[in-house]
Formats: C-alpha cells, sequence, structure tokens
C-alpha cells in the first residue's frame, strides 16, 4: 500500500499560493525532467556561483525529494521554496508572486522554468553535420537554433522549448522572407463551433491562420537601386508554422479577456494527439511526427479576480490519476476537461 500510495501528497497552502501549488504539482510529474533533477544527473550543469536562479532551481529539486520519498496520505510544506522565491523576485516585475494575492499560473510556470533554465546554462558548441548539403530552408532552422542556444544551452533546453518558423511574402516584389523564435508554451484561443467546442488542433490551428501586415520593411524592395537611401514599407502577409515542438509541451488556453473577464468555453476532451497538421511543410523534425500524451492539467475556478488553481496530474510511472487540491490529494478515474482547464501539459512519445 505504501508502495502504491508513494508520492501521493498534496502541498500546503501558505496564503493564496494555489497557483504555485498547482504547477509544481503538475510539473513534478514529468518523468524526464524529475528523473534527470533526483538522479543527481543535474549536478553537473548547475553553476558553482550561487545566484537567485541557482536557489530556486535547488528549492525545487528539494520539493521533488520531499514528495517522491514520502508517501500519502497527507502534504508538504513548501516555505523553504517560498521564502526563496520571495527573495528572488524582490526588485522584480514578478514580486507579486510573493504577495500571498491570486496570482497568474501561467506567468508563474514561465518564470519557474525561466529560473531552471537560467540556473544550468551554458556554452556549447553545436555542430550542423554536412551543412551545405542540407536545403536551405532547413539550414536557416538549424542554424536558427545554434543562434538561440549555442551560447544558453540548457539541459532544458530540448525538453521545453520550440522553435516557429514566421513567413512574410511582400505584395510588391513578391519575396518570402521567413525568421525564427522560440518558445516554451504555446497560448491558443478556446473555439466553438455550433455551440460544441472545437477539437485541440482545431483550437491550435486557428491561431496559426494567415494575417495581412499593412506596412511591412521589405529588404528586397528597399535595395533595389531606385530605392536608395529609403525604407520601403509595403503590405505582406504572415504567415506561422510550427517548426520545431519540445519533448515537454505546454498548451495555455486564453482565458482571460484583455477586459478582465473570463472565458468560460469548455476544452474539448483529449488526452492524446498529434500536431503533424500545424508544422511547417518543409520540417524534417522527429517532433513532426510524434505522439503527444497529456499528463497534467492546471485549472482555474471562479472568476479573474478571485479565483482558485487546482491540478490533475497522472502520477509519474502509474497509471493513476491524482486531483490535487492545496493539502488533498485524491485519486481519480480519468481527468475531467472543460470550462476550468487552462493548462495542459503532454509528453512525446514515439
Amino acid at each position: 500500500m505504501e508502495e502504491e500510495n508513494k508520492g501521493l501528497l498534496g502541498l500546503s497552502n501558505l496564503g493564496n499560493t494555489c497557483f504555485m501549488n498547482a504547477v509544481i504539482q503538475a510539473l513534478r510529474n514529468n518523468k524526464e525532467w524529475t528523473h534527470f533533477c533526483l538522479k543527481d544527473s543535474i549536478k553537473p550543469y548547475i553553476k558553482a556561483k550561487d545566484t537567485p536562479q541557482k536557489k530556486i532551481l535547488l528549492a525545487y529539486i528539494d520539493i521533488l525529494q520531499s514528495f517522491w520519498t514520502s508517501s500519502g496520505p497527507g502534504y508538504i510544506q513548501p516555505a523553504g521554496f517560498f521564502n526563496d522565491l520571495k527573495a528572488s523576485v524582490k526588485g522584480t516585475i514578478y514580486e507579486e508572486f510573493s504577495q500571498r494575492r491570486p496570482q497568474d499560473a501561467h506567468e508563474f510556470l514561465v518564470w519557474l522554468l525561466d529560473q531552471m533554465y537560467m540556473a544550468t546554462q551554458g556554452e556549447v558548441n553545436i555542430n550542423i553535420k554536412d551543412e551545405e548539403r542540407i536545403e536551405p530552408m532547413i539550414r536557416k532552422a538549424l542554424n536558427a537554433w545554434k543562434s538561440a542556444f549555442q551560447k544558453q544551452w540548457s539541459p532544458l533546453t530540448d525538453l521545453v522549448f520550440g522553435l516557429y518558423r514566421i513567413q512574410y511574402t511582400c505584395s510588391v516584389c513578391k519575396t518570402v522572407h521567413a525568421r525564427w523564435e522560440t518558445f516554451n508554451t504555446l497560448k491558443y484561443t478556446l473555439c466553438m463551433k455550433d455551440g460544441q467546442p472545437q477539437s485541440l488542433l482545431e483550437c491550435l490551428a486557428a491561431e496559426f491562420q494567415e494575417e495581412t501586415i499593412d506596412e511591412y520593411d521589405c529588404d528586397t524592395c528597399s535595395a533595389l537601386p531606385q530605392n536608395k537611401d529609403k525604407r520601403i514599407r509595403a503590405p505582406a502577409s504572415k504567415k506561422v508554422h510550427i517548426w520545431r515542438l519540445p519533448k515537454l509541451l505546454i498548451l495555455t488556453a486564453k482565458r482571460f479577456a484583455p477586459n478582465g473577464s473570463k472565458i468560460h468555453y469548455p476544452v474539448a476532451p483529449c488526452l492524446t494527439a498529434k500536431f503533424y497538421d500545424i508544422f511547417a511543410e518543409e520540417s524534417h523534425e522527429p517532433s513532426k511526427h510524434l505522439n503527444y500524451q497529456m499528463f497534467a492539467t492546471v485549472d482555474h475556478h471562479g472568476s479573474h479576480f478571485g479565483g482558485h488553481y487546482t491540478c490533475q496530474s497522472k502520477m509519474m510511472g502509474t497509471d493513476n490519476w491524482v486531483h490535487f487540491d492545496d493539502e488533498s490529494a485524491n485519486k481519480i478515474e480519468k481527468p475531467s476537461l472543460g470550462n476550468s482547464t487552462y493548462m495542459t501539459m503532454w509528453s512525446a512519445s514515439s
């Protein structure tokens, strides 16, 4: 029975810290990152110099060790982690996290990933084999990845970062220009059709619809002899594609409107997914063909101004789903996806 309940523990609410608790409960059930941290594989990557980012990473690892060396029922006090958080965010734009007021779980997750990334990053040599033989667009993507991470590589790089390709087609010269951006979470608009929630893939595809840019600064047009010494701005079409997805994919529904109201559209039930249809056609990245399994949700209940966060997560190494609500951790038959689903976490599998 003890082995069956291993790790089945809640987290104490220290005063409006449900946003923090729900994120930690979700992230700690990512098998790859948790094993990497707990088996000491991470030690060579942690910088020797004490930094706020290092303290956050070590405090997170302490929580992981408390979870996975204990069995439920019961809960853990995350006071040490929260104290390090308060020291880390003091005087920064993230100081709100320490104020014991309702916070946004997505913003906290992005901050936490950034802290762990910065605590373990360093310079590496990224070689592109047979670069001259690679198709031009693929070569550009590989060089964009190299440029982004060669001097700032971390064990988290391949796990949580993906790559967008953004293409602009000038309406005057018809030249197609491409640029690249990395990301560690994807946001999507909740979509309804005929009173029914659209599928996850349909909602994501809607984010990548072509759009028109009124004034695009076209390098090709500006380089023409007749346009010497002036920049040409013309309408252009803009199209975004996924080029590469991370092994740990984090999807966030746009639940909160600019006016502060909450959008209550439900998320369609979905526990497995493939994302081939939103990839760039030219992409040869392995993630284009991978299956993704959902292993956690972070759920927001209530309004934008007075909500509460909980988590549903598949316990690492088991088929057991658990509902985490601060101190409580209760087994459930399966996760519930609906109008409270805010973030979902997915693991890639071949």
